[in-house]
């Protein structure tokens, strides 16, 4: 997927309703995103599964509790169970309060009433659900990070071993794919200590970085203070 596209999936049966929420979405202005809207549409759980588990990536999933293969809170409850890691709105024709808190407690990033839905309410609640799960998935990853440079302490006795192991250890954590620490040797230059792979095309231009650079504008420096891919 090109990083300049938003692609979402609506799983809405009703034709009533997918063709005035679609409207909705081309209507949204290009101040609204800074990247591409794309929309997709499924009639069912079934479809929208597979759409899911395709090759094409999707961002967010807006999705009808009333479907022909479940109905109210159930269908979100399948859905997180199978797709937990994909933000969802959810939509409803029932304005009921107490079904609002339960699809929040239950993982949806938010709840839109179908009868009182229009273009404007329905771009911000997709801009507050794209950057509400971007929160998320940092704090998962540092979570996730901090319990993995537990284990490497635990299980490691040297200082060899404990960057060796970190760097095994951190690009199975994603977004990572390569990890390495370098320091400089008794004549100063540049050196790498350890390394996730030893024949990593990329092992190359850590030891050819710019030592003038700056400190903030090295790869691994910001990857690690930012939280994301470099």
């Amino acid at each position: 997927m090109a990083e300049d596209e938003l692609r979402l999936l609506l799983i809405e049966d009703n034709d009533s309703d997918a063709v005035l929420i679609k409207k909705y979405l081309e209507r949204l202005d290009d101040t609204s995103f800074s990247k591409d809207l794309f929309v997709s549409h499924t009639y069912n759980l079934s479809s929208g599964t597979k759409h899911l588990r395709g090759d094409e990536t999707t961002d967010l999933v807006l999705l009808d509790l009333d479907l022909p293969e479940s109905s109210g809170i159930d269908t979100l409850r399948w859905f997180m169970i199978e797709f937990d890691d994909v933000p969802v709105i959810v939509l409803t024709g029932i304005d009921e309060k107490k079904t609002d808190i339960k699809t929040i407690r239950e993982g949806a990033q938010d709840y839109l009433n179908k009868n009182k839905i229009d273009t404007e309410g329905l771009g911000q609640a997709i801009r507050y659900a794209m950057a509400r799960r971007k929160r998320e998935r940092k704090s998962e990853r540092r979570e996730d990070l901090r319990k993995m440079i537990q284990e490497v302490l635990i299980a490691s006795a040297t200082r060899e071993s404990i960057e060796k192991r970190f760097c095994r250890k951190i690009v199975q954590h994603e977004p990572y794919a390569f990890a390495w620490i370098s320091g400089s040797n008794t004549e100063g230059d540049s050196v790498v200590r350890a390394s996730s792979k030893t024949d990593h095309v990329y092992l190359d231009n850590v030891l050819s970085c710019d030592a003038t650079a700056g400190f903030d504008t090295e790869p691994s420096v910001r990857a690690a203070q930012d939280m994301e891919p470099v």
